[in-house]
C-alpha cells in the first residue's frame, strides 16, 4: 500500500519535509490527547512521557509509526464527538491497520460503543482487514522472515521469555506461560478491579483502550520495534486519573509504562547499569534493563483492559450502568454521532 504513494512523484529529496510534517502532526495530536481540564500533575507526567527517549526516537527518525499514532488517536477523539463519529473512527482504524497491520489491535476501542453499533463497526473493520491480510499474505510472510530478530531497540514478551529460556533451557514455553499468567491474573481480579475503578471520562477510556490494546497485542506477539511504544502515550491520561485515586494497580502500571518509555536498550550500556548486566547475564547476554518494566506494563494493562470490558462482552462496565437508562440513551446517541 505504501508503494501507491509513488503517484505523487515523491523521492529522496522529499525525506526532510515528510519527516518534519510527520513530527509536527504527531506533536499536535499528542498534545490534543491530554484534556485541557486535566490536573497539572497529570500534565507533568504526560509531558515527561512525551519527551521520553522512546517517543523522541520516533520523532527524530521520522518513523511512520508516529503517523499511525495520529490516525489511531484521531479515531478515539472523534468517535463520540462528531456526527457519524463511529464510522469515521472505524475507517481510521482500518486505514492504519492496512498501512502497518498492528494497529488492528486498537479495534477493541470500537467495542466500547453501544452494543449494536459496536457489532457493526468491529465486524466491518475486522472483516475488511481479514480480506486485506489474506490478499497480501505472501508479503506478510516475507516481512516476517526478513525482519531482524534482535533484542536491541525492541520490546516484547520473547525478550524476557528468551532470557528465561537461556537460564532454564525451556525455549519459547516461557512466552506462553507468562501470557497465560497475565490472563489468569486479569480474570481472577476482574470483578474486584471493576468495582474499584472509577472510569470517569469516556474520552480517556477510549484512548486507553486504543493504546493499551496495541501495546498488549504487540508485546504478546514476541518482539516489536521501540517506535511502537509511542502508543503508550494514549494510556497515560486514564492511568494518571486512576493513580490519583491511589489505586495500587494503576500506580504500578503507570510506573511500568513510564520506565518502559525511558529505559531503552542503549541505557544498558551506561556504566551506571553495568552491575545489572553482570547480574542478569545468561547465555552470554544480559536481560535488557527495560524488560521487567515492560512486563509490569503488560500485566497491568491486561488486567485493566479486562476489568473495563464493555458490559455486553461479559462484564458490567462502570461507565455504562444498566440502571441509568436515560444516561445510557444519551451516551448512545453521542457515541453514534446521531445528535
Amino acid at each position: 500500500m505504501w508503494i501507491a504513494a509513488s503517484v505523487f512523484g515523491l523521492g529522496q529529496d522529499d525525506t526532510e519535509i515528510i519527516g518534519f510534517s510527520l513530527a509536527i502532526a504527531f506533536l499536535l495530536t499528542a498534545i490534543l490527547v491530554l484534556s485541557p481540564r486535566a490536573p497539572l500533575w497529570d500534565a507533568v507526567i504526560y509531558g515527561l512521557a512525551l519527551c521520553s527517549p522512546a517517543v523522541m526516537m520516533g520523532v527524530e527518525r521520522g518513523n511512520v509509526d508516529i503517523g499511525l499514532f495520529c490516525l489511531v488517536a484521531a479515531a478515539a477523539l472523534v468517535m463520540r464527538r462528531v456526527p457519524y463519529g463511529a464510522p469515521v473512527a472505524s475507517a481510521l482504524i482500518l486505514a492504519s491497520a492496512v498501512l502497518k497491520l498492528f494497529p488492528i489491535a486498537a479495534v477493541g476501542m470500537l467495542a466500547r460503543l453501544p452494543r449494536r453499533l459496536a457489532l457493526v463497526c468491529v465486524s466491518t473493520v475486522v472483516g475488511l482487514f481479514a480480506v486485506y491480510a489474506a490478499a497480501t499474505f505472501s508479503d506478510i510472510r516475507t516481512i516476517e522472515r526478513v525482519l531482524p530478530q534482535s533484542d536491541d531497540d525492541t520490546y516484547g514478551m520473547h525478550i524476557l521469555g528468551g532470557w528465561l529460556g537461556r537460564v532454564s533451557a525451556a525455549g519459547r514455553v516461557w512466552d506462553v506461560a507468562l501470557i497465560i499468567l497475565a490472563i489468569a491474573l486479569a480474570t481472577a481480579f476482574r470483578r474486584t478491579l471493576r468495582d474499584r475503578l472509577d472510569t470517569g471520562s469516556l474520552r480517556e477510556l477510549d484512548l486507553f483502550w486504543a493504546g493499551a490494546g496495541i501495546y498488549v497485542a504487540t508485546f504478546a506477539l514476541g518482539r516489536s520495534s521501540d517506535y511502537r511504544l509511542v502508543f503508550l502515550l494514549l494510556t497515560i491520561p486514564q492511568l494518571a486519573r486512576w493513580a490519583s485515586a491511589r489505586r495500587a494497580l494503576p500506580i504500578a502500571t503507570l510506573v511500568g509504562v513510564f520506565l518502559t518509555l525511558w529505559l531503552l536498550t542503549p541505557w544498558t550500556d551506561a556504566s551506571l547499569l553495568e552491575g545489572w548486566g553482570d547480574l542478569t547475564r545468561a547465555g552470554g547476554r544480559p536481560l535488557p534493563i527495560a524488560s521487567p518494566a515492560q512486563v509490569i506494563a503488560f500485566t497491568g494493562l491486561t488486567c485493566l483492559l479486562v476489568a473495563t470490558l464493555p458490559h455486553w462482552l461479559g462484564g458490567q462496565a462502570n461507565d455504562e450502568p444498566e440502571a441509568a437508562a436515560p444516561q445510557v440513551e444519551e451516551r448512545e446517541l453521542e457515541a453514534g454521532g446521531l445528535n
